[in-house]
């Protein structure tokens, strides 16, 4: 209830505030039912503050206070102007009169965005000189073109006491996301009993400080939940040096209702570690930090199944933030966690001496140094690191005289890959697009495949939607009798860096490659495909800056082709590195000259011998100079721009 005047002039009113239970929390439920409210802490420092924030109905920015800390190196009078200019970006009317009276002031149109008081003046220093054995060399033969993924046994740099156990050779700050099997809470006493500092946040509905360098956090938060953790503790001095996030260790997966197991894995394993990142960004800028990051049945080493393949999302915040932020090292570590046993009457028990060895790996993995990124697996007692190795790429096969389906078919590279494949002769392709299949650009691109001798379906559909892959499936075999292989070629890119990459555009990158492979599976269920080919990156290796959610989908497809589902056949997943004049890197450029775009004149007419290129193309003018080619060469020279 808000406060009355009577009761505002009752002394037995404010006798009662002062003796009585503090319901601050029940105070700022009933405030917050108004969208918009700010919310104003009118003393000393940012207690009151740092709670009113951790309500879910609140952002940071309608949680203002007015007065410095008595730690704040800053002026009173600057920091209440601060506070001022916080009221006013947050949409209230300020009486400025009162401030400044009659000066006249001017105003200036600054950047919509916070500034961040960061240093970017470039220091002078000594030019450095690569070695001519570093330097980047272009390989000529495609025939050497070829990398896969290899595992080498490896130990930890730890060193190993009297008794056997790790040695830690200094102290350090450590911040656990704590599992629900029990192994965190395992590391964490031996890391304790070791003389760390450890603080652990576990998974709840809301955030919650407990004291003593225990919190809770929703694994649904976004980048400010994850900030006010962060930020908390930092005001308790356990500012964290090496994070230990466990959220991906899983016995058996709970849900929330209206939730799935896809979206509790992302929620606890990428979009966790992405928000984390973003976080780390805003308030550890500039300190060196350690990240590990723990999951279970992600990754393969010698042919075990990899069951949970969403899982291997989380590397691409690994990969990506120690390109984009400095001082920041990561690794990932893979365990094969003992399943929970469920009794008759509904108790839970876990291998406890399963735990124990688990536990005993990861105290190593949590005291050894880290350097750049590593993929790490341990099974059973052995350690497994994973780089890769040179190999020799096959000789190309005979064409198959199957039936091929390529989602975005009609993209630059599913149109390159359609051209090869009709050039081979007897090709029966199944092309999806986004847009209407009547559009001159489809039927264009159709003509051209028909008269290289393909036969061509082009089926409208949404990748990302197992309703619409099971009509193209069924369509494709009525059309042609059967369907044998599968090129999952559709795929988004959003770059940008992790401090400023939404979840909303991150769902746009994953939601091809991750949906659209899951929509397949779900199509090919009950009639499998022969063989089937996923279109991934070399950015799942390099980890390119502003390509987190990028390489996120790529791993997604690794992982995918590891744990090779039975609906898609015999699975392979190429690494792709960026293409010449077609694909997103290509369009990215300007260079994208997609076949679908090229036509915009019917084919069949001859080629001219004198036909001039177009003025400025150098592509055009080449092809030209050559005076040979198919009818069809003609009209694709007509439509470069």
């Amino acid at each position: 209830m808000v406060l009355t005047d009577a009761e505002a002039m009752d002394p037995d009113y404010w006798v009662a505030h002062l003796r009585g239970t503090v319901r601050f929390a029940d105070g700022i439920d009933h405030l917050a039912r108004v969208p918009g409210r700010i919310f104003l802490e009118v003393g000393p420092g940012r207690a009151m503050k740092v709670m009113a924030q951790s309500h879910p109905a609140l952002t940071s920015n309608q949680v203002i206070s007015t007065l410095r800390h008595r730690d704040h190196a800053v002026g009173d009078d600057v920091y209440f102007m601060l506070g001022l200019a916080r009221i006013w970006a947050a949409g209230v009317a300020i009486d400025w009169d009162q401030i400044w009276g009659g000066i006249q002031r001017r105003r200036l149109s600054l950047p919509g965005y916070q500034f961040q008081r960061k240093r970017y003046f470039i220091e002078q220093s000594r030019p450095e000189i690569a070695a001519t054995s570093d330097e980047l060399a272009r390989i000529e033969d495609p025939a050497d073109w070829g990398w896969r993924p290899a595992w080498r046994l490896a130990g930890t740099d730890v060193e190993i006491g009297a008794e056997g156990r790790p040695v830690a050779t200094d102290k350090k700050s450590f911040l656990i996301f704590m599992d629900e099997s029990g192994l965190g809470e395992r590391v964490a006493a031996s890391l304790t009993a070791l003389g760390q500092v450890v603080a652990t946040v576990k998974a709840g509905d809301r955030f919650h400080d407990f004291g003593g360098g225990h919190f809770t956090l929703p694994p649904e938060s976004d980048r400010e939940g994850y900030e006010i953790l962060l930020a908390a503790l930092i005001g308790q001095d356990l500012r964290p040096e090496r994070i230990l996030h466990l959220w991906s260790v899983t016995t058996e997966d709970r849900i929330r209702a209206g939730s799935s197991i896809l979206n509790t894995r992302l929620e606890r394993g990428f979009f966790s570690l992405l928000h984390l990142a973003q976080a780390i960004g805003s308030e550890l800028a500039d300190q060196p930090l350690d990240l590990i990051a723990v999951t279970s049945d992600t990754l393969s080493v010698s042919g075990e199944a990899a069951s949970q393949p969403e899982k291997s999302t989380i590397l691409g915040p690994l990969r990506v933030l120690p390109h984009e932020a400095a001082g920041v090292s990561t690794r990932l570590v893979d365990l094969r966690v003992p399943e929970t046993r469920r009794s008759t009457f509904g108790g839970a028990k876990t291998d406890g001496a399963a735990l124990d060895l688990l536990a005993a790996q990861l105290l190593e993995e949590a005291l050894a140094p880290l350097n750049g990124v590593e993929v790490i697996a341990w099974r059973g007692p052995r350690r497994f690191a994973q780089g890769i190795e040179a190999v020799a790429l096959p000789e190309s096969p005979a064409p198959s005289r199957g039936v091929t389906l390529i989602t975005g078919g009609f993209g630059g590279i599913g149109q390159t890959i359609a051209q090869d494949l009709a050039q081979k002769g007897g090709a029966k392709l199944v092309l999806t697009t986004r847009g209407a299949t009547g559009s001159a650009r489809v039927e264009a691109a159709v003509r051209q495949l028909e008269e290289l001798g393909a036969e061509v379906l082009a089926v409208r559909a949404e990748v990302t939607s197992p309703e619409d892959m099971r009509r193209v499936v069924d369509e494709a075999r009525a059309r042609f009798g059967s369907l044998d292989v599968v090129m999952h070629a559709a795929g988004v890119t959003r770059d940008a860096l992790i401090a400023t990459k939404t979840d909303d555009d991150s769902w746009d990158v994953l939601a091809p490659k991750l949906l659209g492979t899951q929509a397949l599976v779900s199509a090919l269920a009950e009639h499998p495909a022969k063989q089937t080919v996923l279109f991934s990156s070399t950015s799942s290796v390099i980890g390119a800056a502003g390509q987190a959610d990028y390489v996120a989908a790529n791993e997604y497809l690794n992982a995918v082709a590891r744990s090779a589902p039975a609906a898609l056949g015999q699975v392979l997943a190429v690494n792709w590195g960026v293409w010449a004049d077609a694909g997103m890197a290509a369009r990215a450029a300007g260079l994208d000259r997609p076949a679908s775009d090229a036509i915009v004149a019917p084919v069949g007419r001859p080629l001219l011998d004198d036909s001039q290129p177009m003025p400025g193309d150098a592509s055009s003018a080449s092809s030209c100079a050559s005076k040979t080619g198919s009818s069809a060469d003609t009209a694709r020279l007509r439509g470069r721009r």
